[in-house]
């Protein structure tokens, strides 16, 4: 009842192919993001395309993000892949911006005097690897050595939290450096005191007790005594003997209670006044 016509033409279209994309790099502190951080996901059999240029996400925030296109485009690639056959539209395209290579915080050195009390604030630190104007504007710092009764020796000092008064600790991955906090031996002085005095004999041997000593250094509560008994006159003579001195050893030391004489330099001779008095002669005569 019907006669085919054949050899007619009608129209048709083919849409482009949707084209998602991945892409991630470490947090930088801007928001763009370059054609060479992202994988185009899948496309027809073998086709391959290419891709350039920079768009930008709505962070520079580690995250997850939408990607604005900008002038990232799509060029031909090889087995066939033309660019005019694919388009963004319709795909998804996102960005991960991970953490920032390591930013590492080194606490800094300090030193201080037993019996001393040190204030470690709060920036006496390094810092490298922050990105762009991001800035570290404190750190908290502890250490054992801090307070006064921390013996003489070496101690660490601990750098944590870190405060950001630009960018934020969460795009960084952050590693702390310790320092070392050197608490040094307290300086002792020592006098000879009481006025060593003794009857002129010919020599300048002077003889000692540890009540001829005065030390000054000393924190409260700590002390010692001194058992040197050798001393020397500065003259064997009654009138030009003014002085007394006396070599002092380590081991001329002996620390009361529970001080550590490690904690302290200890002196190494003392002087003071001195006196030599006369000799009383006596004397006998005969006589018709």
């Amino acid at each position: 009842n019907y006669s085919l016509v054949t050899g007619q033409t009608v129209a048709a279209n083919i849409t482009p192919y949707a084209v998602s994309m991945t892409g991630t790099r470490a947090y930088d502190s801007t928001t763009s993001v370059a054609a060479g951080i992202f994988t185009l996901g899948s496309l027809v059999g073998a086709e391959t395309l290419t891709l350039s240029g920079t768009g930008s996400v709505p962070s520079a925030n580690a995250g997850t993000y939408p990607v604005t296109l900008g002038t990232l485009t799509l060029g031909d690639g090889t087995n066939g892949g033309l660019a005019g056959n694919y388009t963004f539209t319709g795909g998804t395209q996102t960005a991960t911006i991970g953490t920032a290579a390591l930013a590492l915080v080194t606490a800094s050195d300090a030193s201080k005097t037993y019996g001393t009390t040190y204030t470690l604030g709060t920036t006496a630190f390094t810092v490298t690897g922050l990105q762009g104007s991001d800035n570290i504007s404190g750190v908290t710092l502890t250490s054992a050595g801090a307070i006064n009764t921390a013996n003489a020796g070496t101690y660490a000092i601990v750098p944590s939290d870190a405060v950001f008064s630009v960018g934020s600790p969460g795009n960084y991955t952050i590693s702390y450096v310790n320092g070392t906090l050197t608490v040094n031996p307290a300086p002792l002085t020592a006098a000879v005191t009481g006025t060593p005095t003794r009857v002129y004999n010919g020599t300048t041997v002077a003889t000692l007790a540890p009540a001829n000593y005065t030390l000054t250094g000393f924190i409260s509560g700590e002390g010692a005594t001194v058992t040197q008994t050798a001393g020397t006159y500065n003259s064997k003579d009654v009138v030009t003997a003014t002085t007394v001195s006396a070599t002092l050893a380590p081991t001329d030391f002996t620390a009361t209670g529970a001080t550590l004489l490690s904690n302290y330099t200890l002196p190494t001779a003392a002087s003071g006044a001195g006196q030599i008095t006369v000799y009383a002669v006596s004397m006998t005569g005969i006589r018709a």
